[in-house]
């Protein structure tokens, strides 16, 4: 990025220099030191964008503290002898792992934990360093540099927040125990056997077009939430807003051009659910006229704030989407946690692995019922994301996340038993077994359609105790679904006992405490039954049966592996772009403060100097920017 810049810095200064016939080289190296020092500097301070803040966005900053127990190889062999120098050391740790080698971070995923440790020094110092700044701008006596400041200190701490909750961690837990669970991990993680294939470099510019594309669609989301929370001048909105369908609709042109056609890939992660490129090619067409066409094509859907919420939920959709592809696609690096050998650590140690095992299966939960709440908000705006759904299943990408099909709150209102079962797609288990493996049972058509009906409206209660809007909705119609529930005649009524017995091949739990009472000779009744587990000496079971209804049950190493580096994934652009936030760059104040009228006015002299034909978008992407 400088080169260009300096390369345009030159021919400015010798356009200057020829009309005074000046010939003293070292004067001249002086001066292009100096521009090239200035485009440094302005670049990271002054010009940078000044999204408004408002006196609530301070309140998770937290205060600075000196973190004192710290992991002992976590600083060894550094001049690190007071906080500050820990500080720097983090800064440049932190940018080494999340910017210089952020594209080897798939191979070294405990890197990325290693590096989330350094990041909470780093932030502590950048916290301390900006304390002028906060107490400026909280006396309502701040300047343009305070504000560009504060932008960048809220940035990392949206980055600091995403890492610590892909830990199961808040912005509440201290920066000691956040630091703790980094360094376990990046240890644990340390472990893992690391596999390579060969990749195809057509597979390696799709995926790396693919990923662009996922952060564009991004950072629009930011921009229109930050244009919703009134943050921007509206011509600053505008400006980004076409650089950003540009970049989109560009994308999606590139990945459209790298033909896949009798490329052989498999997926490692799942090898029973392989589909062919030309599924996946035509998965990104339907992508791209169902959902990006609308984001790019139509300008109108940025034009008020009910079109700006349904652009927000268009590209939910188009993330998640392409999200499913990225998982077909084959990965260069895998980490095989499955075979470590996990007697070096402590119990303490091994308890918040499995602590940080169920917050990622939490954390996809909560990703899920977003997911389900964003088809639900489009499906109640006519975009009908069941026949988008079906379009891209149809083609083998399996969307087992989506586990309901709703429709707008209009029809939802008629709907029946037998409506409500037919939204509900995953499969019920037809055959019962005893604990020999013997069939004593099979369920009948009408009780596998009771419990997937009982199955959607429970669901949709829960989205509804979880998203006001749609709670809003169910008032506002006056539709009581515990009416729907009490109102209704099951063949089976399911609670959460019965979810945890039915994972093991039982119809309910009446059938458990059936096979119970005969296996031990007793006669309990269901509630005595409950009430015999939820004792004392039963807690593991009581505990389990609670995890199942609301957090899932379970701890597997690879699989905990495989779900961090993905959750991870996106952390790691936020923060790559966060630590960056301290060197944004406004192409236009940089090109006038080097002489020129304008960006373009600088790449038309770089054009003519070197024999190029540079658009000013080119040079922008030659700039990575």
């Amino acid at each position: 990025m400088i080169n260009f810049l300096f390369k345009i810095a030159i021919i400015k200064l010798e356009n200057n220099l020829s009309m005074f016939n000046y010939k003293n080289k070292t004067l001249i190296n002086l001066i292009l030191l100096f521009l090239v020092f200035n485009f440094i500097f302005i670049s990271t301070t002054v010009f940078a964008k000044k999204d408004k803040i408002f006196i609530s966005d301070l309140d998770n900053l937290g205060k600075f503290e000196d973190v004192i127990n710290l992991p002992e190889e976590m600083f060894e062999g550094f001049n690190n002898n007071s906080f500050k120098e820990k500080g720097m050391t983090s800064g440049k740790k932190v940018a080494y792992y999340f910017i210089t080698k952020k594209k080897i971070l798939e191979k070294y995923p405990h890197n990325m934990m290693k590096a989330m440790a350094y990041f909470e020094i780093y932030f502590l110092q950048t916290l301390k360093d900006k304390e002028k700044n906060l107490e400026r701008f909280k006396e309502d006596n701040y300047n343009s540099n305070d504000i560009h400041s504060i932008n960048t200190l809220l940035s990392l701490n949206k980055a600091r927040e995403s890492m610590r909750k892909a830990v199961g961690l808040t912005l509440e837990d201290s920066p000691e125990e956040a630091i703790k669970r980094f360094w376990l991990m990046n240890t644990y993680l340390s472990k893992g056997i690391i596999k390579t294939k060969k990749i195809d470099s057509k597979i390696k510019k799709k995926i790396s077009i693919t990923t662009d594309l996922k952060s564009d669609l991004k950072g629009l989301k930011t921009l229109i939430e930050k244009e919703l929370e009134d943050r921007l001048l509206k011509k600053d909105f505008n400006k980004e807003l076409k650089n950003y369908v540009r970049n989109i609709k560009k994308k999606i042109a590139k990945l459209k051009k790298i033909d896949l056609q009798n490329i052989d890939f498999i997926n490692n992660k799942n090898q029973e659910n392989i589909i062919s490129s030309n599924q996946l090619e035509e998965v990104i067409n339907i992508i791209d006229n169902n959902v990006l066409s609308l984001l790019y094509n139509d300008i109108e859907i940025y034009s008020n704030h009910d079109e700006l919420q349904k652009s927000l939920s268009l590209l939910d959709l188009a993330d998640y989407a392409l999200s499913k592809t990225l998982e077909f696609y084959p990965k260069k690096y895998v980490s095989d946690l499955s075979e470590v050998d996990m007697s070096y650590l402590s119990e303490e140690e091994l308890v918040t692995i499995n602590e940080i095992s169920s917050q990622s299966k939490i954390n996809n939960k909560i990703k899920n019922k977003e997911l389900l709440k964003t088809l639900y908000t489009l499906e109640n705006i006519d975009y009908d994301t069941v026949s988008f759904i079906e379009k891209i299943n149809n083609l083998g990408i399996a969307t087992n996340e989506i586990s309901i099909s709703y429709q707008s709150l209009e029809k939802m209102k008629t709907w029946n038993a037998k409506d409500w079962a037919s939204s509900y797609k995953n499969e019920i288990p037809k055959e019962i077994y005893d604990e020999n493996g013997d069939i004593v049972e099979v369920l009948s058509d009408i009780n596998i359609e009771d419990i997937k009906a009982q199955i959607a409206i429970d669901e949709f209660r829960k989205l509804s105790d979880e998203f006001s809007s749609i709670a809003n909705d169910i008032k506002n119609e006056n539709l009581n679904i515990s009416e729907i529930l009490e109102n209704t005649d099951f063949s089976i009524e399911l609670d959460k006992y019965d979810k945890f017995f039915m994972i093991y091949g039982y119809s309910d739990f009446n059938d458990y405490v059936t096979a119970w009472n005969s296996s031990w000779d007793r006669d309990y009744s269901r509630d005595e039954l409950v009430d015999l587990i939820n004792q004392p000496q039963n807690t593991d079971i009581a505990t389990a049966i609670n995890e199942v209804d609301t957090d899932g049950l379970g701890f597997d190493a690879g699989a905990l592996a495989s779900s961090v580096g993905m959750e991870l994934a996106d952390v790691a652009s936020q923060v790559a772009n966060a630590v960056a936030a301290d060197v944004s760059v406004d192409l236009e104040a940089v090109s006038k403060g080097l002489g020129y009228s304008s960006f373009s006015d600088a790449v038309s002299a770089y054009n003519e100097k070197y024999g190029t034909n540079y658009t000013d978008a080119e040079a922008k992407e030659a700039l990575g920017l």
